[in-house]
């Protein structure tokens, strides 16, 4: 599961949530639950959730699952660290966002 954010994003407290939510999760089979900083860019952090579950179907749902509930803690808690920089193409055909 990965996580761009602003680099003022208290990546400790974010931690002890994934922690207690993972807790939570049916899906989880209680072997991995990591949160770690896994790369700095110029403008991002970039934050990777490791997850395990016993079959592949459960490791997606707990993905998601993951995913959601972290966004929404985000978004809740810290909008201010979330990325500020947004790339918008637009042209006569189509809009394209990256």
């Amino acid at each position: 599961i990965y996580f761009y954010t602003d680099y003022t994003l208290p990546v400790n407290t974010l931690r002890t949530v994934f922690k207690e939510l993972i807790q939570q999760s049916p899906y989880w089979n209680q072997q991995i639950a990591e949160l770690e900083i896994t790369d700095i860019k110029e403008h991002t952090m970039e934050i990777r959730g490791l997850v395990s579950a016993d079959n592949s179907s459960n490791l997606w749902k707990l993905r998601c699952e993951m995913r959601e509930k972290l966004m929404k803690h985000i978004v809740d808690h810290y909008y201010p660290c979330l990325t500020k920089v947004r790339n918008l193409n637009l042209s006569a055909q189509s809009i394209e966002y990256s």
